[in-house]
């Protein structure tokens, strides 16, 4: 069980439990929705028609409404199992504070499914249905003080311009990776047959990556394979 979790722009499982693929958007089944209705849902949900005609136009947006049909196809099937227990753990709740396809009502419902210490919601100003992509400093600045841990001399600026570069401010010591590695917990006893300093080597590259660091690295999985014999 996770210490926090974090939700961002979705509706609580009772609530999406009754909506057809679009959510709030639209009552209308994911299988009466033509291509055309879901461009206009990816406009309305504040995709950039100017940074998209620059990535490819048409052929771009088709490969968008393509991903998105089998998305909202997904979260249409999903329905919450009954007697299903809260979650032992904090959460945190966003919502972009201009977003036209979640309500702010519906997400409250999120409360009921955690039963830690702390729920929290926050509303993310200047921001619709993509607040990661629209206020990235405001939403990293949220998840940076989940993991932070003030003896590990870490600082995180992430600024991300659409359609443009990211840069990145990061102070880094060498007892990151230790640091990174209390941060992260130890793996779960299950995991076996691998070698324990390599899989904490990936673990904290990858922690680095994610939070955009330039000495992170998404790694390589078959690397923390133990050698033949190993425990």
């Amino acid at each position: 069980v996770p210490d926090h979790m974090v939700v961002s722009g979705n509706a609580a499982p009772l609530i999406s439990s009754r909506h057809m693929g679009l959510g709030c958007y639209s009552d209308t089944p994911m299988a009466d929705l033509s291509d055309a209705d879901l461009e206009e849902f990816l406009k309305a949900s504040g995709v950039d028609e100017a940074e998209l005609s620059k990535g490819g136009g048409d052929a771009a947006m088709q490969t968008m409404v393509a991903a998105l049909r089998a998305d909202c196809q997904l979260y249409e099937d999903f329905k919450k199992a009954p007697h299903v227990q809260p979650l032992p753990c904090n959460a945190l709740i966003l919502r972009g504070a201009d977003d036209a396809v979640v309500k702010a009502s519906e997400i409250t419902g999120w409360a009921d499914e955690f039963c830690g210490e702390e729920v929290a919601f926050v509303a993310v100003r200047g921001a619709s249905h993509h607040l990661h992509a629209e206020q990235p400093d405001a939403v990293s600045s949220r998840l940076a003080r989940l993991v932070a841990d003030p003896s590990s001399h870490v600082s995180v600026r992430l600024t991300r311009v659409r359609g443009g570069s990211s840069t990145h401010t990061w102070s880094h010591s060498a007892a990151n990776a230790d640091v990174l590695e209390n941060i992260l917990g130890p793996p779960c006893s299950f995991v076996k047959a691998v070698d324990m300093d390599e899989l904490r080597k990936f673990r904290a590259g990858y922690f680095r990556y994610r939070m955009g660091s330039p000495w992170g690295s998404r790694g390589e999985v078959g690397a923390v394979a133990a050698a033949p014999g190993a425990a």
